[in-house]
């Protein structure tokens, strides 16, 4: 992750789902629906309603859409708004762009004694390769007690889409271009360092996942500040909300927070409800992010990170390797109420 001046590297043995969690221990759990999806949504200047697969119309006073951006455009495709959404709101969407992104982690059937990768370096960069074609390598199960070893490799644009394309046969093809690559990287003679099995290689395809088509968003050059401003933009009581959202965090954990933090917070104001004192999640602000302070009321035990060594030296495309992640943080008043 990076927020602020500095890369971080997280550790937490929690996992991202502790930062959900954290955020979601409040009173009114029982109000946060699950394993729901909406298929459309439409408002008007009294409220906004969803209907909700399985369970109906649902309304509230106002809406927080998380949607990423592949779903927005995919839901303006499909006509799924059932109101105008504004000239300058379609043209924000419509100029946006999804990240395509492949994070694939592959497990050696080696001794930790045998690995023929650099154990000290936390990234190795190759130069002498396509974009986007497997460009930087990152141990992982060094710094995981009692795990074999298991390195990240990363295919990311068109790299990433070709084998999006091919659905289940995805892994043969990325079994045979993982073997190839290394065995070139590192001269490597012996074959049974490199004996790798499907059931070795792990790597989830957002791109075809419908809930988000994308890992995260990726600013096309034709995008500008203003559209960046009009994506969170609110349609009357309907709010916007989500890591392309942010200006200066897009494709963050933290921008999708302080993204729903500020739809939440202009709604709860709208309604005259809004308490800066008792409002204990941590703040956002355009400097610094979120507070440091303000998260320790929460009683949410700090993440575990450590800044990665990237030798000086090393030469390569940088790669994030951030995951999308929208959070909604709304209290949703059934209409009239």
């Amino acid at each position: 992750m990076n927020f602020g001046d500095q890369c971080f590297i997280v550790t937490d043995q929690r996992g991202f789902a502790s930062v959900l969690q954290c955020i979601a221990n409040f009173d009114h759990q029982n109000k946060i629906l699950t394993s729901t999806v909406v298929t459309s949504i439409d408002w008007n200047d009294e409220c906004v309603c969803a209907e909700v697969m399985g369970q109906g119309r649902m309304c509230g006073d106002y809406g927080i859409v998380t949607f990423s951006i592949g779903v927005l455009q995919n839901w303006i495709a499909s006509n799924k708004f059932n109101g105008s959404l504004s000239t300058e709101k379609m043209k924000a969407i419509t100029n946006s762009k999804m990240g395509l992104y492949l994070k694939i982690f592959i497990k050696f059937q080696i001794r930790n004694d045998d690995v023929f990768w650099d154990t000290s370096a936390s990234y190795t960069y190759a130069t002498n390769t396509e974009r986007g074609y497997y460009p930087v390598l990152q141990p992982i199960g060094a710094s995981l007690p009692g795990s074999p070893p298991i390195v990240l490799m990363t295919l990311t644009g068109d790299e990433a889409k070709r084998i999006s394309d091919l659905g289940s046969n995805g892994k043969d093809k990325v079994r045979e271009e993982v073997v190839d690559v290394l065995r070139k990287w590192y001269n490597i003679q012996d074959e049974r360092l490199l004996t790798i099995t499907n059931d070795d290689i792990e790597y989830y395809d957002w791109n075809t996942d419908e809930f988000f088509l994308g890992m995260f968003s990726n600013n096309p050059t034709t995008l500008t500040i203003n559209d960046k401003r009009n994506l969170a933009m609110p349609e009357g009581r309907l709010y916007f909300s989500g890591e392309a959202n942010n200006i200066e965090h897009g494709g963050t954990i933290h921008g999708a927070y302080c993204s729903g933090m500020d739809a939440a917070t202009k709604i709860l104001t709208a309604k005259g409800m809004y308490n800066e004192a008792s409002n204990s999640l941590p703040k956002c602000s355009t400097s610094s992010g979120c507070s440091q302070e303000s998260s320790k009321k929460q009683n949410c035990p700090p993440s575990g990170t450590t800044p990665p060594t990237v030798p000086s030296s090393a030469k390569g495309w940088y790669v994030s390797t951030f995951t999308l992640a929208s959070i909604l943080l709304a209290v949703l008043l059934v209409c009239g109420a």
